[in-house]
């Protein structure tokens, strides 16, 4: 039985890497070979459209369950992970499809606030001493440049190339800026009961205050151990450790969790921060 589950596996990762690879050959080989590659999609196209009537037909189940977490504890980023691996199965396409659902809903929806998981909740921003907007502006101006750059360049050459690196090029700014949007919208937060600890939709530890040891200031050169995470947008950013009596867990989006002790991460209110968590009954 678990041979056949990993075989189905690997069988569903296999198609989704095929398909991939028949769209970027079709855009970048010469027009009289194109008809080659689709020739050969007509091979997997039943069992793509059979694919897509499934995924169509958990449509609904997906939304109730998505609902039925964002109830629990608002948290969109990874209820909508863990409602697509719950209903889907924790497939490599399930995850990618689970991925850019996230983008996206961090991508176009750039306006309002999000509904915060806890009540009466103090928030600590992440991104405005970090220097990761600086370091945000000159990537997406780079990326900007250089794509009109190579797109007239490579328009002369190859037509489909330069279109297929021009979309990829756009695609990477989206991602940009549902990165910035997330980190914006999900600060650091905390009540007398609960300490949520994230960088937008990149991590999150969750952790009762009652488990907090203590919370201190780091600067210039420090030192770490095996069981820290190093959380910071930029590592040079660091300024807060945050240690804790029994090891938390830290929920990553596309990885594996990790069990740690404590957490370096930067905060722009660390003063403030760091004086809230020695108030805490707990600490």
């Amino acid at each position: 039985m678990p041979f056949r589950k990993n075989f189905k596996l690997k069988q569903f990762n296999l198609l989704l890497v095929f398909s991939l690879c028949c769209v970027l050959a079709y855009f970048l080989l010469p027009q009289p070979y194109r008809h080659y590659v689709l020739e050969l999609r007509k091979f997997t196209i039943v069992l793509e459209l059979g694919i897509m009537i499934y995924l169509l037909s958990s449509f609904n189940k997906l939304r109730r369950h998505y609902k039925s977490l964002q109830l629990q504890f608002p948290d969109p980023a990874f209820n909508i992970r863990d409602s697509i691996i719950q209903i889907m199965g924790n497939r490599l396409i399930y995850r990618f499809a689970a991925t850019e659902l996230i983008f996206q809903h961090y991508g176009f929806i750039v306006w309002g606030r999000e509904k915060q998981p806890l009540q009466d909740y103090e928030s600590f921003t992440v991104h405005k001493e970090s220097g990761y907007l600086s370091v945000w502006i000159a990537l997406v101006a780079v990326i900007v440049i250089e794509t009109a750059a190579l797109h007239f360049l490579l328009y002369k050459w190859s037509f489909p190339l330069a279109i297929t690196l021009t979309v990829l090029s756009i695609y990477g700014l989206f991602v940009f800026i549902s990165d910035l949007n997330a980190i914006v919208k999900r600060p650091v937060i905390m009540n007398q009961s609960t300490l949520i600890l994230r960088i937008g939709y990149r991590w999150r530890c969750i952790i009762p205050v009652e488990n907090i040891s203590s919370a201190e200031l780091v600067q210039g050169e420090f030192t770490t151990t095996d069981d820290t995470y190093m959380g910071a947008i930029l590592k040079s950013s660091s300024n807060v450790r945050i240690n804790f009596i029994k090891p938390v867990t830290i929920d990553k989006l596309s990885k594996s969790s990790l069990t740690v002790s404590s957490i370096i991460m930067n905060i722009d209110q660390r003063d403030d921060f760091i004086k809230r968590i020695a108030e805490l009954p707990a600490v």
